[in-house]
Formats: structure tokens, C-alpha cells, sequence
């Protein structure tokens, strides 16, 4: 199924000479994507935004033209072409945005509350980039907690203050909201591990400000170019040059998983809610490699966000001992290949804290 996220930006601020490039074919060319609109009239710029490291293609892309008219001429053209497998999107883009700290967490959400809802709820605060209610992924029953990105710090702040602390429709308890990073700087995850340091994700991108709002590219990963297998990020690099678990484990934890020294899984005695022990469903265990997942997520931040996988047995978080903070990935084990395959699918790309989610099976 084709994907329907897009990078969407601001009106105000617009840039008649700016456009962005959405649903671009992850096979497309860079010279093929700047040909494609110099067809159209003089253009200063082009680029399909890609990993750094991998050459991956998100998707999508930037053009500015010399012209105001020529890019007129290109939204009116090229808008809706069919490209490959993909129909592209051809829209005005502006430059710059404040989307760096603008993702919000919102927890005690009414059971029947939608996305929809939620759109409408936080929507008249400024324009939302990015929402998602986190369900269940067999009963879709919802869990009551939910992302919203804005394009703008300053229009999170504004919904934060607004919404923050009141009690909906349908709801005995009071909204909290806060910065999808806050809690991650108030606990300590696990000190002990003591594998090598990679060098940090970056992106490299058109106009050199914040990364771009979101992108699912949701691609198979067997598309990923095996000349890139040298590298420690490309999926299609040996997993024996990431650590697999932890050395040590911390107590203060105690509603997680951890994995003892002989690889042995288990979970504290009490432990309540989702953090419980999962039993395999369809076939033996996976486990996902998911990275850019900032330097101060801790497990209980990426439990919860794989929550919505039923089969979630343990999740780990790479803790860097010596710069005391996360090295910027870690590991999620499932109970079953199909909803590990269906997890990639849906997180992979997914935009969180400040950058896309990248997730893999663990080779």
C-alpha cells in the first residue's frame, strides 16, 4: 500500500521559487530528480533528502527555481505525475521552521478518541505536522496515549499550555502533556554497557536548518543498496558489530525487561501494565534495530512507543557509560515475525523526538 505521509509545511514564510517533492520513488536519481524540473525552466537547487550515511532516499526533496514562474509552472505541471510506482506531490515550501523540540506527548486520552479527534483538538494551535494515537496492534483498542508534531515550537508550546491539565469529553482524568523529550532527562537508564561508540546519524539537508517534519518511507528493507554493507548503519551490516544486550542492569526499572549476563530474558516480580513477559504468536522471536533515537530516550520511552505491538518481549537502550546518555539506538524483541515485519513497516521512518526512526531486522 502506497504511503500517505508527507513532509508538510507552513504557508507563511512561503518562498514562490521553493517548492517540495513529496512520494518520490526511492529508485529516483538525483540528476534524474533535477532534470525532471529543469524541463520546466532554470533551477538553482535540487535534491532528494537522503541518509548521510546510506544514500537511502526518504521519499521526498526540495527544488528552488531561478524563476517564480517557472516554479508556478512546475506546481501546475508536474503535481499529481505519475513517476514509477509513485504519484508525486508538488507543493510550495518554506524555508527554515522551528520544528526542532516541537513534538508533543499526550497521555490519558479518552479510550474513543481518534485521530481525527485529535487533529481537531490541537489543530487550531498551528499547523500540525505530524499525530498518531498509539493502539493496540490486535484489539486496535486505543491506549490512550498519542504524538502530535507541529511545525513550530512555539505553537507546541501554545497547546501545551492551553490543553494541558484539562479533563475531556468522555474522560475522569485530566490531560498530561509535556515535550516528548522531557521525561528522558529525569531517569537514568542502565549503567554497565561497555561496547564501542558509533558516530552519530546525521542528516544533510537542503536548506541547512532542522531535519524535514516527517517521513514513512516504509521501503522493504531488501531494497537497501548492498554497497552499503560496510557500514554500520545500513541494515545489511553484520549485527555482530552491535552489542546485543546489556552487561549490567539497573533495579531502578522496575516495570522492564532486562536480559541477565547469560542472555536469559526475564521481568522483575510486580511488574503491571504492558511491561510484562511476551508470549511468541505466529513463529520463533525477531528482534528490530531501530535507530536515531536521540541521546536521552531511556527503555521505558521505547517500550512505549513499540506499545502498540501486543508481541513485545524486551526492549534495550545502548547506554553510552562514559558520555552518560544513549548512544542513539537500540534493540525491540518481538514474539512474532509478522508483527516485527508490520512494525517496520508502520515506525520505520517515523518521526521522532528530533529525526526519522530508522528500523530493521536485527541480521
Amino acid at each position: 500500500m502506497e504511503n500517505k505521509t508527507e513532509f508538510r509545511v507552513d504557508t507563511e514564510g512561503e518562498n514562490k521559487k521553493n517548492l517540495i517533492v513529496n512520494y518520490l520513488p526511492q529508485t529516483l536519481a538525483d540528476d534524474d530528480f533535477f532534470s525532471l524540473f529543469q524541463n520546466i525552466g532554470p533551477v538553482r537547487k535540487a535534491k532528494i533528502v537522503r541518509d548521510k550515511v546510506t544514500g537511502y532516499s526518504y521519499g521526498f526533496g526540495f527544488v528552488e527555481f531561478v524563476h517564480d514562474i517557472d516554479a508556478q509552472r512546475a506546481v501546475e505541471s508536474l503535481n499529481g505525475m505519475q513517476l514509477e510506482n509513485k504519484r508525486i506531490k508538488v507543493a510550495y515550501s518554506r524555508e527554515g521552521g522551528d520544528v526542532k523540540g516541537a513534538n508533543l506527548y499526550i497521555r490519558n486520552l479518552p479510550k474513543n478518541f481518534t485521530e481525527e479527534n485529535l487533529k481537531q483538538l490541537f489543530s487550531k494551535y498551528g499547523s500540525i505536522v505530524q499525530s498518531r494515537v498509539l493502539t493496540d496492534n490486535q484489539t486496535k483498542e486505543s491506549k490512550c496515549i498519542a504524538f502530535v508534531l507541529f511545525g513550530k515550537k512555539s505553537h507546541a508550546e501554545v497547546a501545551m499550555k492551553e490543553l494541558d491539565n484539562i479533563c475531556l469529553p468522555g474522560s475522569t482524568t485530566r490531560l498530561q502533556i509535556k515535550f516528548a523529550d522531557d521525561s528522558s532527562r529525569k531517569v537514568r537508564p542502565p549503567p554497565g554497557s561497555r561496547h564501542q561508540s558509533y558516530q552519530r546519524f546525521s542528516h544533510d539537508y537542503y536548506y541547512g536548518h532542522y531535519p524535514p517534519d516527517c517521513y514513512s518511507p516504509r521501503y522493504a528493507q531488501d531494497n537497501y543498496p548492498s554497497r552499503y554493507s560496510s557500514n554500520p548503519y545500513s541494515p545489511r551490516y553484520s549485527q555482530d558489530h552491535y552489542p546485543s544486550r546489556y552487561d549490567s542492569f539497573d533495579m531502578s526499572y522496575n516495570n522492564l525487561p532486562y536480559t541477565r549476563s547469560n542472555g536469559q530474558h526475564w521481568v522483575p516480580n510486580g511488574s503491571k501494565g504492558n511491561y510484562m513477559e511476551g508470549n511468541p504468536e505466529g513463529g520463533e522471536t525477531a528482534t528490530l534495530f531501530v535507530y536515531n533515537i536521540g541521546s536521552n530516550t531511556t527503555e521505558r520511552e521505547l517500550w512505549d512507543l513499540f506499545s502498540g505491538y501486543r508481541t513485545v518481549q524486551k526492549c534495550n537502550v545502548i547506554w553510552d557509560s562514559q558520555k552518560n546518555q544513549c548512544k542513539g539506538y537500540g534493540f525491540v524483541t518481538l514474539g512474532s515475525w509478522g508483527e516485527a515485519t508490520l512494525a517496520i513497516k508502520e515506525m520505520h521512518g517515523y518521526y521522532y523526538k528530533n529525526g526519522p526512526l530508522s528500523v530493521s531486522f536485527k541480521k
